[in-house]
């Protein structure tokens, strides 16, 4: 068993606890405490116990598989969103594409979104909701996949324990940018193929800038 699962389950013990009350040890708490353990080794051991006693154990294992499930499906979206935004960037029929549109279409929101990232990283976290959009959706879309009786007691307990870590908001950020690289990866294999089996020609246009603005447009854009 991993640390991780091992601090998991001590964690779903310690919050059934306190909202339940005391659970039954009796079977093994003596046997424990003649054991030459530390005191966090017994309260793991115990909630090991108590884990497997519980079916929680087994409920902790179903989540982690539900929770891969559900970010293979956001990565299934992922791939789409990226193939939707280079047909958005590149057009589906006509063959002039301007490059400022292009551009904006393809990497504006993925800058966009790098951004507010950037600015909430280091924003008081006082709810889910100021953590990364992305994030919430696969802590969400877990959730609503769970099933049982102790089907929130598994994710609240892996989140607090998360949260006494201070490492909530990286999962949730890794989470979130392995989904933004899928889009951008998806667009990009797109926009190939397309450039590939058609042919395009790219301008740019305006009709409300000036030339030198759409000149100094082009030169920060590279």
């Amino acid at each position: 068993m991993t640390k991780l699962n091992e601090l998991w389950q001590t964690e779903a013990i310690r919050l059934k606890e306190h909202h339940h009350g005391p659970m039954d040890d009796s079977a093994y708490i003596h046997a424990l405490r003649a054991q030459d353990l530390t005191a966090e080794e017994k309260i793991i051991t115990r909630a090991k116990h108590l884990a497997n006693a519980s079916g929680l154990s087994q409920e902790i294992t179903h989540y982690r598989s539900l929770a891969q499930y559900s970010f293979v499906i956001l990565l299934f979206f992922a791939v789409f969103s990226g193939i939707g935004l280079a047909y958005a960037g590149l057009g589906s029929r006509s063959t002039e594409v301007n490059l400022l549109s292009a551009w904006i279409a393809i990497l504006g929101l993925h800058a966009l979104s790098f951004i507010i990232w950037l600015a909430f990283l280091f924003a008081p976290k006082r709810s889910e909701r100021d953590y990364p959009l992305l994030g919430r959706a696969w802590m969400w879309l877990s959730k609503k996949l769970s099933r049982g009786p102790n089907a929130a007691l598994v994710p609240n307990a892996l989140f607090s324990l998360t949260r006494q870590q201070r490492s909530t908001a990286w999962l949730l950020s890794a989470l979130s940018h392995a989904l933004w690289l899928t889009v951008l990866v998806a667009a990009l294999a797109t926009m190939f193929f397309l450039l590939s089996t058609r042919r395009y020609t790219f301008v740019w246009e305006t009709t409300i800038l000036s030339a030198a603005t759409l000149e100094q447009i082009a030169y920060y854009l590279g």
